[in-house]
């Protein structure tokens, strides 16, 4: 999968992250350094227009994993540990029309 493809298919279930109130989706790590192995997972940092609790977290992580057919790690700008968060944050991608 390449990270179009997950641009792609983020745009297509838009419906699941206007569901949670996500504000802003971007894609880090080895799918926008495009060093990416075979058991890569999709790392994706999301903003949200209102605080949501663990529980609907967790259904959003699930809900993407199921659209994707791969193990993502969901994370927000505040939950990044703040020894790796500006580099994080200056190779964060964020997705356009979401």
């Amino acid at each position: 999968m390449s990270k179009k493809e997950i641009e792609k298919i983020l745009r297509r279930n838009k419906a699941i992250l206007k569901k949670y109130k996500v504000s802003k989706v971007g894609i880090f790590g080895s799918f926008a350094t495009g060093k990416t192995k075979k058991k890569s997972d999709v790392d994706l940092l999301v903003e949200f227009e209102d605080v949501i609790d663990l529980f609907d977290f967790v259904h959003l992580t699930d809900e993407i994993q199921k659209v994707l057919k791969v193990k993502v790690d969901l994370s927000t700008p505040d939950a990044i540990k703040p020894y790796i968060k500006p580099m994080i944050l200056r190779e964060v991608e964020w997705i356009e029309g979401l």
